[in-house]
């Protein structure tokens, strides 16, 4: 693995590269760096419930409650996070599927997730977001 200088940090707001993730590790050992304010803060990638984008920024809504924003829009982390823990359900959300609560139907459809955060679906998402509910079906 190769050495990270903490100053090239200081330009970046998320450093994570599929590339340089080792094969052999789990998503939810898996880290990503943001930058919020003038911290350099390390994420687990287990612990992101969703993010939401908020222009030419992106919210960062985490397992314990907190909420980070970074100067980064929601399709670098699309492109940057596993496609098999996260899912672009609308193109101002990125969900972690692990945190999805419930699917309402009613109402052109939304989740709710485990922190009670209501988001809606998109109309071009709804039948692979049904497909991967049947997934997850017992």
């Amino acid at each position: 693995m190769k050495n990270v200088d903490f100053n090239d940090l200081m330009y970046s707001d998320l450093i994570l590269d599929k590339s340089t993730i080792d094969q052999n590790s789990q998503p939810a050992e898996q880290k990503i760096v943001v930058m919020d304010k003038q911290e350099c803060i390390f994420l687990k990638v287990k612990n992101i419930c969703y993010i939401e984008a908020d222009g030419a920024y992106s919210n960062i809504y985490l397992q314990d409650g907190k909420k980070l924003v970074v100067s980064k829009n929601v399709k670098v982390f699309a492109d940057k996070l596993s496609e098999d823990l996260f899912y672009r359900i609308h193109k101002s959300y990125l969900i972690n599927i692990n945190f999805i609560s419930k699917y309402i139907k009613s109402d052109g459809g939304y989740l709710i997730m485990e922190n009670g955060a209501s988001i809606p679906v998109s109309v071009r998402k709804k039948d692979p977001l049904l497909k991967l509910v049947a997934q997850l079906s017992l």
